[in-house]
């Protein structure tokens, strides 16, 4: 062991001259192993100089596992770095050239049919369309060029192979009504289906953000609407209607008990909403699962949506919480073996403040997972987890690390992902 703290103390006076003695005083012989292993064990990777994913990003040493899976997780440690964007072009780039089609993103169910439109036609009037990026933020406008980022990475032959869905509720609910309102517009013949069509312009008339009784009363019913509607809408397409109902009630009750409590300054952290917006997430995900038996696909979300595993611990605004069940569990539930999760982590940087315009500064936190990582001499660089090297056993309990920036999250981190990207700072949005 002397040996390998002689390494580590070396290795910090390469990262950081002047401060690493009192530094490394303060690691424990385990981290200063985890570290040694780290760095002789990541990959290197061109650095994430902003959203644009850097030329010569090699990613094959993990073709056997992209192989193997159905479904790849792309997590995002904070949704208002730059470097995300850089992260998901890179792998989705080379998923494509395997031949992955299918990508969804923690995005509301109306929002993400607007954004595949775009990706089938260019017609940039559909992001135009998307709710959320009408709030017209940073991080929407971002979000906003990644489509025509995606719309390159897909084109072949004058059309985007790619396909999109969002699997979250609408945070800006409303649009989904024009989507139930199609579905049954083409029922010309049908007067029941007239009758529902008339029912739910008169509640889009009303707002989502208003009480929808009409909405509850369709999915108390469904069973009977479901009958009626059977001669005359394919079973996938009755489901398809179901799940925009369902999901537009859903993303309007959301909006309104968590609107209220964030602008009052989280006084109370909204468990059981979030709870309520993840097993929407489930169905949504479900139902494309019905409708999509074999495809392989890349789900893109925040990492604490897109772990293997529940469970794991929170500290947010000042609350403690264990975390509700998570989407990327709820997949990996019914296929453990057909996931391959891949989680961005970053040390420090900038960062945007939520929706708002400022920017602050994520300064590096002793005693996180990113603030060990940050000793390994690579700027970026990518780490399968799952090994037997006895030094990598400090994965193996729970460990600190960065949700947002300012947030921390708690979690044996091999239960969540199967690998991490690391990039040592960040640019905000």
């Amino acid at each position: 062991m002397g040996n390998r703290i002689a390494f580590g103390v070396a290795l910090s006076l390469v990262i950081a001259p002047g401060v690493a003695l009192a530094q490394e005083a303060e690691l424990s012989a385990a981290e200063l192993a985890f570290v040694e292993w780290v760095t002789e064990t990541a990959i290197p990777l061109p650095a994430f100089a902003g959203a644009t994913a850097p030329e010569g990003v090699d990613l094959s040493p993990f073709d056997e596992d992209f192989e193997r899976a159905r479904f790849v997780y792309l997590g995002e440690p904070d949704h208002y770095i730059a470097e995300k964007y850089a992260f998901r072009s890179a792998f989705l780039a080379h998923l494509f050239g395997m031949g992955w089609r299918q990508v969804c993103m923690e995005m509301g169910r109306a929002d993400g049919v607007r954004v595949n439109r775009y990706l089938e036609t260019g017609d940039a009037r559909h992001l135009a369309d998307v709710g959320v990026y009408r709030v017209g933020t940073a991080l929407t406008r971002a979000d906003g060029a990644f489509a025509d980022v995606m719309r390159g990475i897909g084109t072949s032959g004058g059309a985007c192979e790619l396909s999109y869905f969002g699997y979250d509720v609408d945070t800006v609910p409303g649009s989904g009504f024009d989507d139930v309102c199609a579905r049954l517009e083409v029922l010309t013949d049908v007067p029941f289906a007239g009758d529902l069509l008339a029912v739910a312009r008169t509640a889009q008339r009303r707002g989502v953000l208003g009480e929808t009784p009409e909405l509850d009363e369709w999915l108390e019913n469904w069973d009977a609407i479901d009958a009626e509607l059977a001669p005359h809408l394919p079973d996938g397409e009755r489901d398809e209607l179901y799940l925009d109902i369902a999901c537009l009630r859903e993303s309007g009750t959301f909006a309104r008990e968590i609107g209220p409590i964030l602008a009052s300054g989280v006084t109370r952290y909204p468990v059981d909403a979030f709870a309520r917006r993840e097993e929407t997430m489930f169905a949504n995900f479900d139902g494309w699962n019905r409708r999509n038996a074999g495809e392989k696909l890349v789900v893109m979300g925040h990492n604490m949506h897109v772990a293997k595993t529940d469970g794991g611990r929170m500290r947010d605004h000042g609350h403690a919480l264990s975390m509700w069940p998570c989407i990327g569990a709820h997949i990996a539930r019914n296929a453990p073996d057909d996931v391959f999760a891949v989680w961005l982590l970053y040390d420090h940087g900038m960062h945007k403040e939520d929706l708002s315009s400022a920017i602050v500064e994520v300064e590096s936190a002793p005693g996180t997972l990113e603030a060990l990582l940050a000793r390994v001499p690579h700027e970026t660089f990518v780490l399968r987890l799952a090994s037997d090297d006895p030094r990598s056993a400090w994965l193996d309990e729970e460990r600190e690390f960065k949700v947002n920036g300012t947030s921390r999250g708690y979690a044996v981190l091999r239960q969540k992902a199967d690998a991490i990207v690391f990039t040592r700072e960040s640019t905000a949005l």
